[in-house]
């Protein structure tokens, strides 16, 4: 099972420019002089109008499009969760990446 160092190593850092969130664990790049994120701490609210709580088990991955989502969700089908993100596709992929805290 792939631990935070693994996605550091393996994949985010492989990546031309990436850069890793100094707070939290995420990772993001460059475009039209912004960082965009593209993989981080899956975070939510677990009681409402509370502050959102990072998840450890959950790592969250931005995608191209619908294409690549399903593509990704074709690999391992059971340890993944598929949903639309208000800003493009979105797909969380829960307990492959454990200890992320």
């Amino acid at each position: 099972m792939a631990d935070q160092n693994d996605v550091r190593r393996s994949i985010a850092l492989s990546l031309p420019g990436p850069r890793e969130g100094k707070d939290h664990f995420a990772f993001s790049v460059e475009n039209k002089g912004k960082q965009k994120g593209f993989a981080w701490v899956w975070v939510e609210r677990v009681k409402p109008r509370k502050p959102r709580v990072p998840r450890a088990d959950v790592l969250a991955v931005r995608v191209r499009d619908d294409a690549e989502k399903a593509a990704l969700l074709a690999g391992d089908p059971d340890s993944q969760r598929a949903r639309q993100g208000r800003r493009g596709p979105l797909t969380t992929a829960p307990a492959p990446v454990a200890a992320l805290n």
